[in-house]
């Protein structure tokens, strides 16, 4: 028998949908949710209990995931997590994650969907609602827009190569040239040596890593299952990059990445990016997901545009359960403060991650 699960609200989406049950589930003690992500052409490792279970044994945030039905019939299913506290109480799908917005597996009724997720909002009496991606009405304002990209992977390995940008070509022969060495592994010291690049990478763009509990978990939970990677490349015997490769089913996602700038003539980002897409191509997953990219962020977006993915608009949503409207393009947060962490000492900056990375989402 499934534990936590409670009726949450009766939708308002009524008419030609009619009437749609809403009941909250704790995706890890729900034996069904993973199977009925599974069935979605959308479902990725960011809906999936694991993801849930990562979140929660590091910041403590609650889940209340929802399964929305008519009857018998099953029309959606949105993770979500409960973040903050009294009167800042917020739902979130899902903290830490690019995209994990609803599934709706009946597309006639997303607008019945969407206007249950008001209801329920309202219900929790949270201050707001954050959803990442859709599908959403129409008519629905995106709180912030963001760029993402998918690589399609069934063409196969000589495809894709072919299909790669010239100076991604030409930085791979040279990583080989210059004898860098990629491994691909799932054990724990890999994902500490990720940690310490990935840790240092943070701190360059002015920003606190999350905590090393956050990387623990997600190795236990997600990684040494079999559903997930660490590429680590290494010079002269130092791992000098790394990337970190989550997948459910098969949908892959680029999630980490980080490397040491002496380094970088080496070309050794490219080389674990390759090293990762081989891998991929190898257990059989079809797509790759390249996350979250801001406007902003040009030197990523001409990196991520090398591989030849197909750039894909990615919307985030907000409702302002207060005002009872959907905010509409808000300002995105800031990308890092050089000035403040960037001058950190290493220690420091991780101290300073682990103390306000469960306030953030």
């Amino acid at each position: 028998m499934d534990r936590g699960t409670d009726t949450v609200a009766s939708g308002r989406g009524t008419g030609a949908s009619g009437d749609l049950a809403i009941r909250a589930v704790d995706p890890g003690d729900d034996s069904r949710w993973d199977r009925e992500v599974s069935r979605h052409a959308d479902g990725s490792v960011f809906h999936s209990a694991a993801w849930a279970r990562v979140v929660r044994r590091t910041y403590g945030h609650r889940p209340c995931s929802l399964r929305v039905s008519q009857g018998d019939t099953l029309v959606a299913l949105v993770p979500l997590m409960e973040v903050g506290q009294g009167g800042w109480r917020r739902g979130v799908s899902m903290p830490f994650s690019d995209a994990a917005g609803p599934l709706i597996f009946h597309p006639r009724r997303a607008s019945a969907v969407w206007s249950a997720l008001e209801s329920c909002a309202e219900e929790r009496r949270w201050k707001r609602l954050e959803l990442r991606g859709g599908p959403a009405p129409r008519d629905l304002p995106a709180a912030f827009r963001y760029e993402g990209f998918r690589l399609d992977l069934s063409a196969g390995i000589d495809r894709l190569h072919g299909g790669f940008d010239g100076s991604v070509r030409r930085a791979i022969r040279k990583a080989e040239r210059c004898d860098l060495r990629a491994r691909v592994e799932r054990d724990l010291a890999a994902m500490r040596t990720f940690y310490e690049l990935h840790a240092r990478t943070r701190r360059r763009h002015g920003l606190p890593p999350q905590p090393w509990t956050f990387f623990r978990n997600l190795h236990e939970e997600i990684i040494a299952p079999g559903n997930g990677a660490v590429v680590l490349a290494e010079a002269s015997r130092q791992s000098v990059a790394g990337a970190v490769f989550l997948w459910s089913g098969p949908r892959a996602i680029f999630k980490y990445g980080a490397s040491l700038p002496e380094a970088w003539p080496l070309r050794p980002n490219q080389f674990t990016m390759w090293a990762g897409i081989r891998h991929l191509v190898e257990t059989g997953c079809r797509v790759l997901d390249l996350g979250r990219t801001s406007a902003t962020q040009e030197g990523l977006l001409r990196f991520k545009r090398a591989w030849g993915a197909a750039p894909q608009p990615l919307d985030y949503y907000r409702y302002e359960c207060p005002r009872r409207a959907w905010a509409a393009d808000l300002t995105p947060p800031r990308e890092g403060y050089p000035a403040l962490f960037g001058w950190m000492p290493l220690g420091v900056n991780r101290l300073a991650g682990k103390l306000i990375y469960r306030h953030l989402d």
